[in-house]
């Protein structure tokens, strides 16, 4: 099947511009949230060291910071899983209907011609 759409005509699409403004809304949010929890862990680690040292809070041989970082780790890992599964699931689905939807139009277009 050959596609017969323009590219200039996806780019300037109301649908296509609106599944870009989505895919960068959830980017951008992901990783604004992945800053700011980096960012309290170093506020945290500069002005609490001893809050992030003390081994007595959870009662493990591990102190604080250390179970902190480990936490952040787990966080970036689900976030990351998070926007993988986002994008395979929904928007790589919404992209190829629209796509195909172009595709349609195109050929709708060339057998009016």
């Amino acid at each position: 099947m050959q596609n017969n759409y323009r590219l200039e005509d996806i780019a300037e699409s109301p649908r296509f511009t609106a599944l870009v403004k989505t895919r960068l809304r959830i980017s951008s949010l992901l990783s604004l949230l992945m800053v700011i929890l980096y960012t309290l862990f170093l506020i945290g680690m500069a002005y609490f060291p001893q809050l992030m040292g003390d081994m007595q809070i959870i009662g493990a041989s591990i102190s604080f910071g250390i179970w902190c970082a480990m936490a952040l780790c787990f966080v970036c890992l689900a976030l990351s899983w998070y926007y993988t599964w986002w994008a395979n699931n929904r928007f790589d689905v919404m992209k190829e209907k629209y796509l195909r939807e172009m595709a349609m139009s195109g050929d709708a277009a060339d057998a009016k011609e």
